[in-house]
């Protein structure tokens, strides 16, 4: 799936010998404002899109077979709202039925997928200067969210907010990091191109 400045989602299908094919024209906007970000929820055949409008909204796939299967619905399932900065990441996870977002202005937030609701903020920007963007957020099926903040800075945290790890920026910061698929590791890179495993 691909985001546009115009607010939708474009749907692609990968076939055997990878080709790839359009399964939905993004005509009418999925958001106010341009889609940042989005998230296949595995297990759950969902799509969460993030936006500059500050909402994330959840769109349940059709699992037709192709051509007409992984289209998406005129209207979202769920709007979740409680940012009030462009969302800038999104991911969740079936098992545990959550949704984490960062935002622009260094805040986290955890929502229900199943009933759309906010539960809490995990990660609040402070006042002043020094909130950094949050660039991309996970979460595992152990319960643990991890967000890296453009500055460098990790966090983790669980889902009552308690904080179980914070690495501040340094002079070589992570720029990217996944979680092992049994949730067990977390590897990220550095500028330099170093590889950490925690």
């Amino acid at each position: 799936a691909a985001g546009h400045a115009g607010g939708g989602v474009r749907v692609h299908l990968l076939d055997a010998s990878g080709g790839v094919s359009s399964t939905n024209e993004p005509s009418v906007p999925m958001h106010r404002d341009a889609v940042s970000c989005l998230f296949y929820v595995p297990g759950a055949h969902i799509l969460l899109t993030g936006s500059v409008d500050s909402t994330v909204r959840v769109w349940p796939l059709d699992q037709s077979p192709f051509p007409k299967g992984a289209g998406i619905p005129a209207i979202p399932s769920a709007v979740l709202s409680g940012h009030e900065a462009p969302v800038t990441c999104v991911a969740g996870c079936a098992d545990l039925g959550v949704v984490v977002s960062g935002a622009s202005d260094g805040t986290v937030l955890l929502h229900s997928l199943r009933k759309a609701r906010f539960i809490r903020r995990l990660l609040a920007n402070s006042p002043g200067p020094g909130n950094s963007p949050i660039r991309s957020v996970a979460i595992s099926g152990r319960g643990t969210c991890v967000a890296l903040a453009e500055d460098g800075a990790l966090f983790v945290i669980d889902l009552n907010a308690a904080f179980l790890h914070a690495a501040p920026p340094h002079e070589d910061p992570p720029r990217a990091f996944t979680l092992s698929p049994d949730s067990a590791l977390l590897l990220l890179t550095r500028r330099s191109g170093q590889v950490d495993a925690l």
